[in-house]
């Protein structure tokens, strides 16, 4: 299980929910994304496209150290991050993304830290505050505006995943597993079951918890575990070969 946390955070702030999943049988890689958690400080821009590029390094670190079987999980921006890259990592055994953004619908809009201005969304998530000043990395919102990493980075072409290849055009290659709460102040539910409508997928189900909070690993971990592991365990069960019948049998 490769972990990736929301904007802001880090895979500490989840740790109740990571040992969980580490008690029931799983292996989990937390990433702490660039100038999130302990990773270091540097002197550049924190963009979309840096933020993809250590997701697919995570999960490619995992495929190598730990197994060949890898579910990609996110939370909140982790989510949108997991589905960026579900669609160019065909390995994946499965991707678990609670919040997902698809920035060509026009309710992305709603997609907001401010519930209830959804205009103010948008210019932060270009990257400017309303002011014109620089806005704050990691707000949700549209990122058709989003800076991506200078040329010469060795996948400066990561930011435009949620553009450039869309949820619906048959690229995820896995099964699809949304979590999404029922009151969800941040990321309404009408609006994630619209972007649930638009995956191309071998298998998708939409997962919804009773609960009015935005942070369902952390602040209501009660009520999306259970469900989550049922999920889990029958997304990551061993697929059964037909063995050939013994000679004269």
């Amino acid at each position: 299980m490769t972990f990736l946390p929301g904007a802001r955070t880090h895979p500490l702030l989840y740790e109740e929910f990571c040992d969980a999943l580490a008690r029931a049988g799983f292996t989990v890689v937390g990433l702490h994304g660039q100038g999130h958690g302990k990773s270091p400080r540097v002197r550049r821009p924190l963009t979309l496209g840096a933020l993809v590029t250590n997701a697919r390094d995570a999960v490619g670190w995992a495929r190598r150290e730990v197994s060949d079987r890898v579910v990609a999980c996110g939370s909140s921006q982790g989510g949108v991050l997991a589905m960026a890259v579900a669609t160019v990592e065909p390995q994946l055994t499965a991707v678990v993304a609670h919040n997902i953004l698809d920035p060509r619908l026009p309710d992305s809009l709603l997609v907001t830290p401010v519930p209830g201005t959804p205009a103010a969304g948008l210019p932060r998530a270009a990257g400017r505050a309303p002011d014109g000043r620089p806005g704050r990395p990691g707000v949700a919102g549209p990122v058709r505006r989003l800076p991506g990493d200078g040329p010469g980075h060795p996948r400066s072409g990561d930011r435009r995943l949620l553009l450039d290849r869309p949820l619906r055009d048959g690229s995820i290659r896995c099964p699809v597993l949304v979590v999404a709460g029922r009151g969800d102040p941040l990321s309404p539910l009408g609006y994630t079951r619209q972007v649930f409508d638009e995956i191309v997928a071998p298998a998708k189900e939409l997962l919804v918890v009773e609960t009015d909070v935005h942070l369902l690993f952390v602040e209501a971990l009660e009520a999306t575990l259970p469900p989550l592991l049922q999920r889990l365990r029958a997304l990551t069960a061993p697929v059964s070969r037909p063995t050939s019948p013994a000679p004269g049998a």
